[in-house]
């Protein structure tokens, strides 16, 4: 005997529902992570704004540590990362302009 359709929707809405709510989790623990191993300096100028498809992006509030950070600090971020998360869920850091965070 086959389900009504209204049931079939309805497990349908909840499993997609679901699905974008442990999404926006996993960002948000990425977003987490980021504020926990970044120095002092990374946290009054920059801010994790989104984490799609392995890398993460960073709005910084000055070209110089837009510069600096994505030549030098990327390495260091992503093992640190990995460790807090327990795994290599990010795999590339984009610095952005544009935050204002001092």
């Amino acid at each position: 005997m086959t389900e009504p359709a209204g049931n079939l929707g309805d497990a349908a809405r909840k499993i997609l529902s679901k699905a974008g709510r442990g999404r926006r989790q996993g960002e948000a623990s990425v977003l987490d992570a980021y504020r926990e191993v970044a120095d002092d300096d990374m946290r009054r100028h920059s801010q994790a704004v989104r984490f799609a498809n392995g890398r993460l992006d960073v709005e910084v509030s000055s070209a110089p540590h837009k510069a600096e950070w994505q030549q030098f600090a990327v390495p260091g971020l992503l093992a640190d990362l990995a460790e807090v998360l327990g795994s290599r869920r990010v795999k590339d850091i984009r610095f952005l302009p544009g935050g204002q965070h001092a």
